[in-house]
């Protein structure tokens, strides 16, 4: 109980349980934010803007307090090693009863420098014959300012006093892999000796992981699992294949005889396809989608972009059609009139497929005997949309699509709740990737023209239609214009979400012909756009995007394996994500990588990524938890992770 630590009065635990804090053990478990290094001088005359200086000066002056609005402002000037300092407080009036003129203090503060000004902003200090508090390391923790530090910092200590930290992992298990205890691990973050801290946050954020996935599998075993229904037709194939236009290679008949494995399993199937752009991930879902209906079910295909959605259904209904399967379409560029009937049929069980953008979504109620939903392009829905589908059958089984993963899924494979397939890609990617600064803007334009003379394509893409006044931004409006001085106008096409379907399937079909050379546009191109001759792709404002997107553009190029080029354009300095998109072109590389900067995404709520995941969390983290919760002894887990479990069984722990 907090109220056996001491110092921790009624209204302190009030204030305790407001952080989320409701016994010693969570004291323990919540880890510094950040620290202050006072270890070590650091002279404000050799320090850079925006360090932390630790220093001794003299007070010179102290000027009378006034009030600036709401503020009210003190300044004091001192003397550091002849260094002249200019020190400001804010609503600390009480700081001019503690300094005297002419008396030496310890200060450390943020470093700013203004006008060759040497300032810091409420700088904390005391007075420098008593070196108490501004020495060593001191831990910095998340209190929301309704305790103060050097206070959270005693109750913590007095936690660990009383507290016996008890690890998931086995000591054989932490010896076995050169970890060090956790509690050792606690001790050394909470309780600095040095910054160098690496391992001690490892040790905590993998015990963290590891609990979490062992409570999830434990959760997961407590709720029906089972099927709601049975695929125990011996399905034939052979009309399917004879029906495809191409043959599917070994990487994707691997990838079906997965699907089907996990279709005859005794669980819900939960599979993440993976496969780099053009790697033919759409032919297995077609497989998978003909074996569902084969056992007397029906399937949902749900695309990002209705341009996608439809390219799905031209391929498809020729297919399912020669082999007796109805195929509908749906979505929200179909005239009122039709759309109800659709709907109708659609709800009444009348199609075999359904395929469709986020508009069936919008098909009140359940499908009839919906058992199977492909769900393409998954890092363009939100989690809402995909469950959303989802919810129209009961127990349904899910195939996400997808080149680049979204961390929220890797996450999910790693706690065993989703199974991942991948494709191998069908070549190596023949694309170079660059980023263009805005002196090289002229040079990229020459060469994008020169090479659309010689017969090339290429796709030029902003990140909105509109040019606006005071708004700095890249604009499909504001290219078209600037284009016209390197391209003939019939060259080019404009291609953009507000566009009526047909206009944008005519600007299409024109490039497919060559017809035009060159694309303006959104990011409505960044999936279902399949035209081999095209070479280059320019992206103007690349820092705005994702590097799922990113990719995703980049792969509308160079589809034939032929060499390609990615133009990166900014204004700005290069990002990361830049920089790793040039070095990078494997689509889970590049996951990876993502996974790292946004975090594994809150798995119980809505955020793809961020959110609830544990911070610090990195693939390599997770991956190690994945093997060593697949070794921990679950009855014996089961007591300690009570909490843990409970808020996971309150929940669908059946996620997408």
């Amino acid at each position: 109980m907090l109220s056996d630590i001491k110092g921790i009065g009624p209204v302190t635990e009030k204030r305790l349980n407001e952080l989320g804090i409701y016994d010693s053990e969570t004291l323990v478990s919540r880890v510094p934010t950040g620290y202050m290094d006072m270890s070590v001088i650091a002279l404000p005359q050799e320090s850079a803007e925006g360090d932390f200086c630790l220093f001794e000066a003299k007070i010179t002056k102290i000027s009378k307090p006034f009030k600036k609005g709401k503020l009210e402002i003190l300044k004091a000037y001192a003397e550091c090693e002849n260094c002249k300092i200019c020190l400001i407080w804010f609503n600390r009036n009480y700081t001019l009863k503690i300094l005297k003129l002419d008396n030496f203090y310890r200060f450390y503060g943020k470093l700013k420098i203004e006008k060759n000004q040497l300032s810091f902003y409420n700088p904390i200090f005391e007075d420098s014959c008593e070196k108490n508090e501004l020495v060593g390391i001191k831990p910095i923790y998340r209190t929301k300012g309704l305790i103060p530090q050097k206070t959270y910092r005693g109750f913590v200590e007095e936690a660990m006093k009383k507290t016996t930290v008890v690890s998931i992992m086995s000591r054989d298990e932490e010896t076995k892999r050169g970890l060090m205890s956790l509690e050792k691990a606690y001790r050394a973050l909470h309780f600095p000796e040095s910054m160098d801290l690496k391992n001690a946050k490892q040790r905590v954020i993998l015990e963290k992981i590891t609990r979490r996935i062992c409570a999830f599998k434990i959760a997961q075993s407590k709720q029906a699992r089972a099927k709601c229904r049975k695929y125990d037709k011996n399905v034939d194939f052979a009309p399917f294949f004879n029906a495809m236009p191409f043959a599917l290679n070994k990487s994707q008949t691997d990838a079906l005889e997965r699907m089907k494995k996990a279709f005859s399993s005794e669980q819900k199937v939960n599979c993440v396809l993976c496969g780099d752009v053009g790697s033919g991930k759409t032919a297995v879902a077609a497989a998978a989608v003909y074996f569902v209906v084969k056992n007397g079910y029906r399937a949902a295909i749900m695309a990002p972009t209705e341009i996608l959605a439809r390219q799905h259904y031209n391929f498809l209904k020729p297919i399912f059609s020669a082999l007796g399967i109805s195929v509908g379409f749906l979505s929200g560029s179909v005239k009122t009139s039709e759309k109800n009937k659709l709907i109708f049929q659609i709800k009444s069980g009348f199609f075999d497929v359904v395929i469709g953008t986020h508009s069936l979504l919008y098909v009140e109620g359940e499908i009839p005997m919906l058992s199977f939903v492909v769900e393409d392009e998954q890092h363009r829905f939100g989690v809402a949309q995909r469950t959303g589908l989802i919810c129209k059958g009961v127990g349904v089984d899910v195939l996400t699509l997808s080149a680049t993963p979204i961390p929220r899924s890797m996450q999910l494979v790693a706690y065993g709740e989703v199974e991942y397939i991948t494709i191998a890609r069908r070549f190596d990617s023949t694309v170079k990737t660059a980023v263009v600064p805005p002196e090289k803007r002229e040079k990229m334009w020459r060469y994008i023209s020169s090479e659309c003379e010689k017969g090339g394509q290429a796709y030029i893409v902003a990140p909105k239609i509109d040019d606006a006044e005071g708004a700095e931004i890249e604009s499909v409006e504001g290219l078209a214009e600037e284009l016209k001085q390197y391209l003939p106008s019939e060259k080019t096409g404009v291609l953009h979400g507000k566009m009526k379907a047909c206009d944008k399937q005519s600007v299409l079909d024109s490039f497919a012909k060559n017809e035009i050379s060159a694309i303006v546009s959104t990011t409505v191109v960044e999936v279902g756009i399949d035209v081999p001759n095209a070479s280059i792709i320019a992206i103007m404002d690349a820092e705005r995007f994702g590097l799922a997107t990113l990719h995703q553009l980049r792969g509308r190029v160079g589809r034939n394996g032929q060499t390609a080029y990615c133009f990166l354009y900014t204004s700005k300095p290069p990002t990361d994500g830049l920089k790793t998109m040039c070095e990078c072109s494997d689509g889970f590389e590049l996951a990876e990588k993502d996974f790292e900067t946004r975090g594994g995404g809150d798995i119980f709520g809505l955020e793809q990524s961020g959110g609830g995941s544990i911070e610090g969390m990195t693939v390599s983290a997770l991956k190690k938890a994945k093997e060593i919760a697949d070794g921990v002894d679950y009855v014996k887990a089961e007591k300690m992770l009570e909490e843990e479990i409970d808020n996971f069984c309150l929940r669908d722990v059946s996620l997408t």
